[in-house]
């Protein structure tokens, strides 16, 4: 009740009752927020990645980790279900460091995979961006882990830099004094980032998939993707399209200028594990 009375512009009083559907969404999110904190404890939040691939042909291997939550009866969650809540109620940062924890730990096991990823891209919450104790604990772990600096891309949204933009520079060079790169997330959502870029040194833009979508319906979209792409170009940021579904809008993104794409049409997300899979060598037969 409390909650809802602050969404409603506070300085008012809300009663509880189970019957009122406008307190049934905090009610779920408060209960997502446990089923979460209860998964970190148990360590069953898991790691999936989706590639991102070069337009340009070459086979450099990059990719976004992603979570995922298996609950006690071994259903799995997407993180739409469970990680709005979390921010919502100020637990970011406690999924950001049991992902970031993870990583090491994956590349930690699979030395092979470190050497051969050109970037792993992480997404970091606003609230971690905000918080120096995840920089001293991203810090900590660059130095337990020599070598995995150079190979990882923090990604944080566009709405964040924008809210938190002294806070956002301060972790940007921070973490690209280490020998991390940037990522500007869902790049364009608000448009409003267009003014900030000068002072942001970010390495990559992500384009908001809402502009790739649809991008073969109409000429909108890919005249704004395309001064995206120009824009990108002129500041030396590499560039990445979201949400890539199909082979004809990769042909469009590529005609424009496009760096990078993600998507179905050239990743379905798969657990990390499988991905190292691929580099793990062959074992021979005793």
């Amino acid at each position: 009740a409390c909650y809802v009375a602050k969404e409603e512009g506070r300085n008012r009083i809300r009663c509880y009752r189970d019957s009122d559907p406008s307190l049934s969404r905090p009610r779920q999110e408060l209960e997502w927020v446990a089923h979460t904190q209860l998964a970190i404890a148990e360590d069953r939040l898991l790691l999936y990645a989706q590639q991102i691939v070069a337009l340009d042909g070459s086979d450099r291997l990059q990719y976004e980790v992603l979570v995922r939550l298996r609950d006690r009866e071994g259903r799995v969650h997407a993180p739409g279900m469970f990680l709005p809540a979390m921010e919502r109620y100020g637990q970011g940062m406690a999924v950001d460091r049991y992902v970031m924890d993870a990583v090491c730990r994956h590349f930690a096991r699979h030395p092979a995979q470190l050497a051969r990823v050109e970037l792993c891209h992480v997404n970091v919450s606003a609230q971690s961006i905000a918080d120096p104790a995840f920089h001293d604990h991203v810090n900590l772990l660059l130095d337990r882990h020599p070598g995995m600096a150079q190979r990882l891309c923090f990604e944080i949204t566009e709405t964040a830099v924008i809210a938190n933009l002294d806070d956002a520079c301060r972790f940007i060079d921070g973490m690209r004094a280490r020998g991390c790169c940037i990522a500007l997330d869902d790049f364009g959502s608000g448009l409003s980032s267009f003014g900030y870029l000068k002072r942001l040194a970010v390495d990559i833009l992500k384009i908001d998939g809402a502009f790739i979508r649809d991008l073969a319906k109409g000429e909108s979209d890919l005249a704004l993707v395309r001064s995206m792409s120009q824009m990108g170009q002129a500041l030396g940021k590499v560039t990445i399209a979201e949400w890539v579904e199909s082979e004809a809008v990769m042909a469009q993104l590529r005609e424009v200028g496009i760096g990078y794409v993600q998507g179905y049409a050239v990743h379905v997300p798969c657990p990390l594990e499988a991905l190292a899979a691929v580099d793990e060598p062959a074992v021979e037969p005793a």
